[in-house]
This record gives structure tokens, C-alpha cells and sequence, in this order.
């Protein structure tokens, strides 16, 4: 069950599909995601959102990208039957690219422009300088999904992944699955909002979670190759990186990010317990 909003108006409608009636043939999307999470402060939403209205793309607003890409793909996959040319409005370019492939989501025709680094004029300068849009009055539809959890999982990035299975063992979830040395993210809504611990215990920074607050690697942020955490036994190039680093430094740094996990962690266990409890007095 969705909401449209078009033009202003409000309609109830059964089937994601119907949102892209609209759309025509090699039209140029914007796909904004108005980020449900809180990520970003209000106003630069409300900024971005109103300042790309001024071009003449059809703009589709989600209320939450982590979502749709598990919920909509309908969506997803009319824009690819009308060869759309897709911008994605949202966050980091290496969240939203792994996101969307994790999901099974592929469109043939994509970039992304991070709201996190870029307000409204920045991101329709780029627009219209570099992607060949056009000032104008953008055709506007908006979709709330009915997802009645939080969209927060984790994301692999597996161009860092070892499969080292760490996280695998570190999550008491049931999120990942870990066979024949391969990890899968398998159950993404059995995540516990709020708890990227096991993104913190990653040795590579390949886990990301597009909807932490923080920033930096764990929400998606490009990663140096002098980072904290990278694999240490990924190349002789990356060795030769980790022979110059501090090692008291990184092994001062990875404690810290394994006592702030393991905190998260308990913490996720405890609101699953109450949760659990408040159920079952509901019940008697």
C-alpha cells in the first residue's frame, strides 16, 4: 500500500508500478530519498528537495531508499523497462551503489549526488553542468512505503570483503550468513536499528550502514587506503601502506571500535528482551 502525492495531491494506491505511469520513455529521474532515517538535518532536505524541483526532471521521491530497494523493486525495474536516465539524490555514492546491488536492484543508467556533502544549489549546478538537465519545473510523484521497521541494515561492500566471516560471528542476529568462506547479507530486517557493531569489528571497513548518523566509513564514506582497519593481508602494496602506519595507533583504534561494538551489541539485546517482555504482557 503506498501514498501518491502529485502535484499536491494525496491518492491512495495498492501497486508501486502505478507511480511511474506518469513517467515517460528515456525521461531524465531525479530519485530523491527523503531520508526517514533523520540522517540529514531537515532543512537541507527541504532545500535539496525544492531546488531540484526548479529543473525540468521527473523527480520521485521515496520516504526511505534503504527501504525501497527491499520493497519497491517494481519501481526500480520500470525505470530500466523506460531506459530512464537515473540520478539518485541521497547519500554516499559507495552506500547507495552497494545498497542497490545487494538488493538485486540494477539500473542501467545511474549516478549518484551525495546530500551529505552537497546542498540543493550545488547539487542542480551538477546537474544541469555535468548530466545535461535543464532549468524548468520538474513533474513531481512522491511514494511512502508501508515497511513497518526500520530500513537500517547492514551493507557489504564486497570489493573490500575478505569473508573473513567476522561479522558473521560477531552478530547474534541472524543477519548474515557465513558457507563455504562466502558472506551473504540474508535477512537484513532482522537487523536491530541502531546497532552497527558488527560494521565496527570489520578489519577492511567493508560493512557499511547507510543510516548511521556518524558518518565516515561505516555510513559509506570512500575509504583512504591508509585507513584504520584495512586488511592486512589483501597485497604487497597495502603492506607496504601498513609498514608505515602507527601499529600502537591502529591497535589503540581497533579496541576502541570493538568496546563501542560490543556495547551497541548489548544494547540491541536488551531492547529485543524488552520488547519480548512488553509482548508477552500485551498477550496476558
Amino acid at each position: 500500500m503506498y501514498w501518491l502525492c502529485y502535484h499536491g495531491k494525496f491518492a491512495l494506491i495498492y501497486a508501486p508500478i502505478k507511480l511511474l505511469l506518469m513517467v515517460q520513455k528515456n525521461d531524465r529521474v531525479i530519485l530523491f530519498c527523503n531520508c526517514s532515517a533523520g540522517m540529514l538535518p531537515a532543512e537541507r532536505l527541504s532545500d535539496v528537495k525544492e531546488k531540484i524541483k526548479s529543473t525540468d526532471a521527473f523527480v520521485l521521491t521515496v520516504s526511505d531508499l534503504c527501504a525501497a530497494s527491499i520493497t519497491d523493486k517494481d519501481l526500480f525495474r520500470k525505470l530500466n523497462e523506460n531506459d530512464s536516465d537515473v540520478t539518485l539524490v541521497a547519500c554516499y555514492p559507495r552506500a547507495v551503489e552497494n545498497l542497490l546491488k545487494q538488493n538485486g536492484v540494477n539500473l542501467k543508467q545511474m549516478r549518484v549526488l551525495n546530500m551529505r556533502e552537497m546542498d540543493g544549489a550545488a547539487i542542480v549546478k551538477t546537474l544541469i553542468k555535468e548530466h545535461g538537465f535543464s532549468e524548468g519545473t520538474a513533474t513531481h510523484e512522491e511514494v511512502v512505503s508501508d515497511l513497518e521497521v526500520p530500513g537500517w541494515y547492514p551493507v557489504i561492500d564486497y570489493s573490500r570483503c575478505t569473508h573473513c566471516g567476522k561479522c558473521y560471528k560477531f552478530c547474534l542476529f541472524g543477519v548474515y550468513s557465513f558457507s563455504e568462506k562466502k558472506l551473504k547479507v540474508v535477512s537484513p530486517l532482522s537487523c536491530k536499528n541502531n546497532c552497527p557493531a558488527c560494521g565496527r569489528n570489520c578489519p577492511t571497513n567493508a560493512i557499511i550502514f547507510p543510516r548511521v548518523k556518524e558518518g565516515g566509513y561505516l555510513a559509506g564514506a570512500d575509504v583512504a587506503d591508509d585507513a584504520p582497519g584495512q586488511n592486512e593481508s589483501s597485497g604487497q602494496t597495502l603492506l607496504s601502506t601498513l609498514q608505515q602506519r602507527s601499529a600502537t595507533r591502529n591497535n589503540i583504534f581497533r579496541q576502541g571500535m570493538l568496546i563501542i561494538a560490543m556495547e551497541e551489541r548489548e544494547k540491541a539485546i536488551k531492547e529485543m528482551k524488552n520488547n519480548l517482555t512488553g509482548q508477552h504482557g500485551t498477550d496476558n
